[in-house]
């Protein structure tokens, strides 16, 4: 039997996007399969995007897309165009992928299972899963949305459209979990029923050990979002591990220390595994979330106007962080849909935490628009008795933590923000020159109001000003942490990825340990 090969297709020196070939046997797999937002930021933003009326053209003809044209969806390729223009690479044109293994719902880890056959199924967590749902759930429904399901496109006067809403049903990719399967009713009515107009054709989740022949287990970890996990895959020449992204500072963070332990004892020969926060700084600042219960509940506790907190879109810690220091200042913390949805679906998948509906520190915002979404009006509905909006905010201020992101800082408007309002960025730092000029904007917009601003990016250096920190607590883990996760792994071999700096773990490891610097497309030599 042939020797496995492994090869990261993308992701390579970067932080995210990350896309691990696994070839064992007769069986391929693949790790993560995520948007390389480095890369996309080169030629798009926000109003220039990949055309969807072309389908795969636009990502593969950018290098957005590794050249497996086995794995890309047939309803995707533009009339008349072979998007790989005869230039497949030799090693990659008759790869046949057997599933794609997900370790979490981010979708620098997901968000390219758009472009991928939805008859190749997903092995994830089913918090992840359910996740992945509720997030094209609340998408606006263009192409790089079909993470969970996916619409119908067909060929029409010489670009692809998608297939009518009333005719044309959105088809459920097929979902597999290494976990014990046991859904309630109300979790699997979630799973099969849409939020939009679209019918949707839904696979019900199923359990399994392996795929071909690899068997595989997964391990819960600690990260920012809930339904991470670890995998470990055991091929003909022994168990590889990745870490799919981890930290030990978090809420949970005994679940990675876990991980390890249980991995190490697997004795593997390699290990993937993620640096996103790798500094060769000697001292890091390692904020936890208790830190940042902390910091912001003396905030909010001495503030009697409104409280504006903006966090990661899929941060549920940091929401169920804001959540508790609301119940315990006697204000209630307002969402937006998107966000209980969310909430709602971790709350099925995972049997954790109070049903949203029934939460009395839970509001839902609801914006003033010519026109809503039919998910926005199936969320109003469910929520009905939990709705607000900019009116009642601005009449009782004092009574509200406001879930709020730099895209919705137009309500502002309506909401009238008094004296002693407070803004709380307790999200990530700024790292490249469109980030720091949204900070500018997002500075512009509360000095405008008067709004006392806590943790923003200065929009030079895109860090907190001094004083302002404390707010934040990474998803990732620390260099030191990270170090301590290797050593009791101890693999044979390690390969960093979602990384900026892979050269770092060989300076130090020098010779006590084999790192193997992965290059993109090129199998590793192992």
């Amino acid at each position: 039997m042939p020797a496995p090969v492994f090869n990261v297709l993308d992701g390579a020196g970067v932080i995210g996007g990350t896309k691990i070939l696994v070839q064992s046997g007769k069986t391929t797999l693949l790790l993560d399969f995520g948007t390389n937002f480095f890369q996309s930021k080169k030629y798009f933003e926000e109003y220039l995007k990949p055309r969807a009326s072309k389908g795969l053209l636009d990502a593969v003809e950018l290098g957005l897309l590794p050249p497996v044209p086995s794995l890309y969806r047939q309803d995707l390729m533009p009339p008349g165009v072979d998007p790989w223009r005869g230039q497949v690479h030799p090693k990659l044109a008759k790869v046949h992928v057997d599933a794609v293994v997900i370790t979490h719902a981010h979708l620098d880890h997901c968000g390219h299972l758009s472009y991928v056959r939805q008859d190749i199924p997903v092995i994830a967590t089913i918090e992840t899963a359910f996740l992945m749902k509720a997030i094209q759930d609340t998408s606006k429904g263009d192409l790089e949305k079909d993470i969970c399901s996916c619409v119908p496109r067909e060929a029409k006067d010489g670009v692809l459209k998608p297939g009518h809403w009333k005719t044309q049903a959105a088809t459920q990719r097929t979902f597999l979990t290494l976990e014990g399967l046991t859904l309630s009713a109300d979790a699997a009515g979630f799973w099969a029923n849409p939020l939009g107009s679209r019918p949707l054709v839904s696979r019900s989740i199923q359990q399994v050990k392996a795929v071909g022949d690899v068997v595989m287990n997964s391990y819960p970890v600690d990260h920012s979002i809930p339904g991470c996990a670890g995998f470990a895959l055991e091929t003909n020449e022994g168990w590889v591990a990745y870490t799919g992204d981890i930290r030990l500072h978090g809420a949970k963070g005994e679940l990675s220390r876990k991980f390890a332990e249980e991995v190490s004892r697997l004795k593997p020969k390699i290990l993937f595994c993620e640096g996103t926060r790798v500094s060769r700084l000697e001292e890091e600042e390692v904020i936890t979330e208790a830190d940042v219960k902390e910091r912001a509940s003396t905030v909010i506790k001495g503030t009697r106007g409104l409280v504006i907190a903006d966090f990661g879109s899929r941060n549920l810690e940091r929401l169920s962080t804001f959540r508790d220091i609301a119940a315990d200042c006697g204000r209630q913390l307002v969402l937006m849909p998107r966000d209980m949805h969310l909430l709602k679906a971790h709350q099925l998948a995972s049997r954790e935490g109070l049903d949203p509906a029934l939460d009395p520190a839970l509001l839902v915002y609801q914006e003033e628009k010519s026109s809503e979404s039919t998910a926005d009006k199936t969320i109003f509905a469910t929520y009905s008795q939990k709705l607000t909006n900019s009116g009642e905010i601005s009449r009782k201020q004092g009574q509200f933590i406001l879930c709020f992101s730099f895209w919705d800082l137009n309500e502002l408007i309506d909401i009238r923000p008094g004296p002693e309002s407070v803004y709380i960025y307790s999200s990530s730092e700024a790292y490249d020159e469109e980030q720091m000029a949204d900070m500018q904007r997002l500075r512009n917009w509360l000095d405008h109001f008067g709004i006392t601003a806590l943790g923003v990016p200065d929009p030079e250096t895109g860090r907190p000003i001094p004083g302002e920190t404390g707010l934040h607590a990474s998803g990732h883990a620390a260099t030191k942490d990270l170090l301590e996760l290797i050593d009791v792994i101890n693999p044979e071999i390690l390969v960093p990825v979602h990384t900026e700096l892979p050269e770092y773990f060989s300076e130090y490891y020098g010779r006590s340990r084999t790192v193997i610097i992965p290059t993109a497309l090129e199998p590793l030599a192992v």
